[in-house]
């Protein structure tokens, strides 16, 4: 039923990148990525300048195990808005799972600058580091700040 409506929104106006942008999202969300894939290229085609249609693109190669493109999609999704969340945290997820390590600790330090009560990117961090001396450097670095966000999510834990 949705995909039809979208389709029927295409035929109203192919020429909006962001029909094609919300068609890709309705593929994604039934898992049909190659469709979503298509769709997606078809937005991006229209417009190259939306950083949400590469960071989706991005996520739907990843589904396809097509890492490497994913990796550039959520770069140039970075580029276009060096504060999209989504594409700073899964990129760095899927750098630490491709082996890039060094890169996705740099990832996870810049997504710790711009949201730093995100706990879990500590814990990406934490992994993605490579050595002990790393780990602790890091740690002291943002050891109050970490303290704080895990001391509070524990309370409100609690109050729940």
């Amino acid at each position: 039923m949705a995909i039809s409506l979208m389709h029927e929104s295409i035929d109203a106006d192919r020429s909006n990148p962001l029909v094609f942008l919300n068609l890709g999202k309705t593929f994604y969300i039934c898992s049909k990525y190659n469709e979503a894939i298509s769709a997606f290229q078809n937005s991006i085609r229209l417009n190259q300048n939306i950083s949400e249609t590469w960071f989706c693109l991005g996520n739907a190669l990843r589904e396809t195990g097509r890492n490497d493109e994913a990796i550039q999609c959520y770069y140039l999704a970075l580029k276009l808005n060096n504060l999209h969340f989504g594409a700073c945290l899964n990129l760095g997820v899927i750098l630490k799972e491709t082996g890039r390590i060094e890169e996705s600790a740099q990832i996870m330090l810049k997504l710790i600058e711009l949201h730093p009560k995100y706990a879990p990117a500590y814990v990406i961090l934490h992994e993605s580091s490579t050595t002990k001396i790393h780990k602790e450097n890091i740690f002291q670095k943002h050891e109050k700040l970490f303290l704080a966000t895990v001391n509070k999510y524990v309370k409100d834990f609690h109050k729940t």
